[in-house]
């Protein structure tokens, strides 16, 4: 059964934002982007915009593990989303991310912290660095 959702991501050269998104797991993109911002900070990518986005889609294409149910949206989506949609945003070049998500606005750092299922030690490695 459908269950869709979005996640938005805005870059600093341009505030018109793109959507990716999930037929099946919109109850699940908060994780599934926390998880995306954690591994761009690990390979040192989250100033990256174009590479940070481009794990953000990479790990929604690998969760659902098929060529199908996902994919792309220029501005508003178009699929109806019953959950909020946390949007990336870039507001400079080569600097780091804050999220907006469900009217409230986080670093990147905060996000995964937040939202990444763990015993906290990606939280206490995030807030390290």
């Amino acid at each position: 059964m459908a269950d869709p959702g979005h996640i938005g991501i805005v870059h600093s050269n341009n505030p018109t934002p793109i959507y990716f998104y999930t037929f099946y797991y919109g109850f699940y993109v908060d994780v599934l982007l926390a998880q995306a911002l954690y591994l761009a900070h690990r390979r040192g990518q989250l100033r990256d915009e174009s590479h940070a986005t481009g794990v953000v889609f990479d790990s929604l294409k690998a969760h659902t593990g098929r060529d199908f149910g996902f994919g792309i949206n220029i501005a508003e989506p178009h699929v109806y989303n019953a959950y909020p949609i946390p949007t990336v945003v870039w507001e400079s070049a080569n600097s780091e991310p804050h999220v907006v998500y469900a009217g409230s606005r986080f670093s990147a750092r905060e996000f995964i912290k937040e939202f990444l299922p763990s015993d906290g030690i990606y939280a206490e490695e995030v807030e390290s660095e």
